[in-house]
């Protein structure tokens, strides 16, 4: 029997973006929800709302001057429901057409939730929208926490201070740093990762042979999508087997991410894994210097 995640169908998510919703000023506070077990910090001056969509519960919060947006979608989720499978269903029922994604990577909150971050960009009424969401499947219930705002918007400090405050407040209650690793599906959905990074075979730092020849830093010259959408994308491989991934996103402010762990050699195949989550790697192939990763609608190539 197929999987299903209840969403809204088309681009009804986009109505948030009209920054109409209903909702009263509220002080600063925290959101708690016990059905649903997480909490999320809202500073003043935030309006909010919230409603049932079908078995989702749906919580929408915007700023004061309506630059910023923030809504959590939660529902209770089967156990064949994993990150992956929620992402891939997000992305194809909520995202409006012509949407851009910039990326989607495996990602662990500064609260210890492991998940999956995505990073798109989209018009809406021909005004360019940016949005990040945070995807994660924990305890029994599926979470996506979406942070959007007009690319052409010129936010105040506080503004940008106060979409960080909240995004970063969001907390699964029961989940800590320590309990991260162990709670996170793999992504077969098999079952968790194991319980300590430090056990994991792939995360060792121990040199290896033609790490000399592979090290170095990388740049992202070409990509066959035609996407130009990010400042930078640097990949920095070090002779210990480790990395750094870190790449910009265009927008006002920009916003960087990116993630670390280590490296592996097998022939001309260079695999990096995730320093939270080495169950999950990326594969590139190495040639006369580049780095070149081959996806099903795209050939990114990065150059020493």
């Amino acid at each position: 029997m197929k999987t299903q995640i209840n969403v809204k169908s088309g681009t009804a998510l986009l109505l948030f973006l009209l920054f109409s919703l209903a909702g009263k000023s509220i002080c600063a506070q925290w959101i708690h929800d016990s059905k649903y077990s997480f909490k999320i910090n809202i500073p003043s001056g935030w309006n909010k709302a919230s409603h049932m969509d079908g078995t989702d519960k749906v919580y929408d919060f915007y700023s004061a001057n309506q630059n910023a947006a923030i809504q959590l979608r939660v529902f209770k989720a089967n156990p064949k429901v994993t990150v992956e499978l929620l992402a891939q269903t997000y992305e194809q029922n909520m995202l409006p057409k012509r949407t851009t994604k910039q990326s989607l990577e495996n990602y662990t909150s500064k609260n210890g939730i492991p998940g999956k971050k995505g990073i798109y960009s989209f018009k809406y009424n021909r005004n360019p929208v940016d949005m990040l969401v945070f995807y994660t499947v924990q305890k029994g219930n599926g979470y996506v926490l979406t942070a959007m705002v007009p690319s052409g918007t010129t936010g105040s400090e506080k503004e940008a201070q106060e979409l960080k405050q909240v995004t970063q407040s969001f907390q699964i209650l029961g989940i800590s740093a320590q309990q991260s690793v162990t709670s996170q599906k793999k992504p077969a959905g098999i079952g968790g990762i194991v319980s300590s990074m430090g056990k994991q075979s792939n995360y060792s730092t121990a040199p290896q042979k033609d790490a000399g020849k592979i090290a170095g830093k990388y740049r992202l010259v070409s990509r066959t999508d035609g996407n130009n959408s990010l400042n930078y994308w640097y990949l920095t491989l070090y002779r210990d087997g480790t990395f750094v991934d870190r790449h910009q996103l265009k927008g006002n402010p920009p916003y960087t991410t990116g993630e670390e762990g280590t490296w592996k050699i097998n022939g001309n195949k260079v695999t990096l894994y995730n320093k939270y989550h080495p169950a999950v790697y990326t594969v590139y192939s190495f040639d006369n210097n580049r780095l070149i990763r081959t996806t099903r609608s795209c050939v990114f190539t990065f150059k020493k």
